[in-house]
């Protein structure tokens, strides 16, 4: 017997220094089959291939000279930023992307 597993439904897409504004805040949807990725799959820390992801994610960075937000769907256990629960606002903190310590929050949601 198989049993199909379908990940969350999440926005996927990358904008460096605004290079993307549908990406950016406030999020511009108008071709959604552009970013949204229904029963987004992601990796998994010690296994091959994609399977069903648990959150999606917003990173946004910035500092003086460089800016990137990031809309992705995650496995929780592969997380790079170690186990994260659900926010719903911006902690602000350092983050350090490409060799660059930039101001930044992430949030996650755990629903579609």
């Amino acid at each position: 017997m198989y049993v199909t597993v379908k990940g969350i439904d999440c926005f996927k897409c990358t904008s460096v220094n605004h290079n993307e504004p549908r990406c950016e805040d406030p999020f511009n949807n108008t071709a959604p089959d552009l970013f949204y990725k229904p029963g987004c799959l992601a990796t998994r820390r010690g296994r091959t291939g994609l399977f069903p992801s648990h959150r999606c994610i917003k990173m946004k960075t910035w500092n003086a000279t460089y800016s990137v937000v990031v809309r992705d769907c995650i496995g929780v256990e592969t997380n790079p930023f170690g186990r994260l629960v659900g926010q719903i606002t911006c902690t602000m903190s350092s983050v350090v992307w490409l060799g660059r310590v930039m101001k930044g929050c992430i949030l996650t949601c755990d629903e579609d």
